[in-house]
């Protein structure tokens, strides 16, 4: 998995950026979400086990340049695709197999 992680912050600018974007096998994407930084976003979803696919997802956060920014202040943007996904553990006793799915939210 290709993990890239991007901040843009600038004196002209009314907000800062952060970008997180993952490319790669779905396999290692399961794997990223189960590490320690981000188990507690992703709770629940290290019990899946992805047995093949690839996923090129990214997710965006913006906040204001103001002080102490409430979560309502946040935009966040989520989007992406998971392209041949086959998932174990999604559904009880059951394999989702080769799951083609676009992703996105803008809140």
């Amino acid at each position: 998995v290709d993990v890239r992680f991007e901040c843009h912050c600038a004196a002209d600018k009314p907000a800062a950026s952060v970008q997180f974007r993952a490319t790669g096998s779905a396999d290692g994407a399961i794997d990223l979400l189960a590490s320690p930084l981000l188990r507690n976003v992703s709770e629940g979803l290290d019990t899946l086990d992805a047995t093949s696919g690839t996923v090129d997802v990214k997710f965006a956060l913006t906040i204001p340049d103001i002080a102490a920014p409430k979560m309502q202040d946040i935009q966040i943007q989520f989007g992406g695709t998971l392209s041949n996904v086959s998932l174990d553990g999604a559904i009880p006793d059951q394999t989702l197999a080769a799951m083609n799915a676009s992703l996105a939210m803008d809140c």
